[in-house]
């Protein structure tokens, strides 16, 4: 599995019994249990086929797997999987360079703080008198 968190909310595929065999469905994840166990009302309404009259069919506590035909389980979409893929990519480029910018600007700091001279106090100011 990859690093895509599931969140209330997102769209993922899950593998539903349909007429003919397994079936893709897109579905709404209701709840988390744990990053590969997800509760989910798949939206039915969107196959062909169609098996529930609603139109969404609630499913609990089914499992991740990357096997399209293994029935009861979900997965992430490819494009899903695309974008995770670009932001790794992009995090393993930006990283380095955020640890190189980070090192330059304690290294300028500590130079500022070394070539810095002490201020003497201002003597404080007596009041004036009227």
């Amino acid at each position: 599995m990859n690093n895509i968190q599931p969140t209330v909310g997102r769209i993922v595929h899950v593998t539903v019994t349909g007429q003919s065999g397994p079936v893709i469905v897109p579905a709404i994840v209701t709840h988390v249990h744990s990053l590969v166990c997800i509760s989910v009302v798949a939206l039915s309404a969107f196959t062909l086929e169609g098996f529930h009259a609603g139109g969404t069919r609630p499913m609990t506590s089914i499992e991740y797997d990357e096997d399209p035909t293994k029935v009861g389980s979900w997965r992430w979409m490819e494009y899903q999987k695309g974008q995770a893929q670009k932001t790794d990519q992009i995090g393993s480029t930006i990283l380095p360079r955020v640890e190189a910018l980070e090192k330059a600007m304690a290294a300028k700091a500590d130079t500022q703080r070394i070539a810095k001279p002490k201020v003497a106090a201002k003597a404080k100011a007596k009041p004036r008198k009227r």
